[in-house]
């Protein structure tokens, strides 16, 4: 899929995760100039009832969560579709938000109460 041009604007760059409900990649925002990420939802390619009532699901959630602003949410930029060849899969566009999550840090084993504490009130908070 790299280098591949989703609604003839975000170009994938690299994929940053892969998850249960899909991929998540850099991107770049071709019309902008600015990087982005881009979540497909790979497991919505399919059709059927199930698949119509989950994709229907995902777009009010993507639609909620655009109308949220709060400096722990992510900023959703757009949503669209592209053709995979497997079918219509929705894709979210969202700001490039680059560091260490806290998968990552736990990976490495325990982490310092404190910052265990950071990583959780944070969490909470937002």
């Amino acid at each position: 899929m790299r280098d591949q041009l989703l609604a003839g604007r975000y170009r994938l760059v690299r994929q940053l995760a892969e998850g249960g409900m899909g991929e998540v990649w850099e991107a770049r925002d071709e019309a902008l100039g600015r990087p982005v990420a881009v979540k497909l939802i790979l497991q919505l390619a399919g059709g059927g009832s199930r698949g119509n009532q989950e994709r229907a699901r995902f777009l009010r959630e993507a639609r909620i969560t655009a109308q949220l602003q709060h400096s722990g949410i992510v900023t959703v930029h757009d949503l669209g579709e592209t053709d995979t060849g497997s079918g219509r899969v929705p894709f979210l566009v969202m700001e490039m938000v680059r560091g260490e999550g806290l998968d990552a840090v736990l990976s490495r084993g325990h982490a310092p109460r404190h910052q265990a504490v950071q990583h959780l009130h944070h969490a909470v908070r937002h």
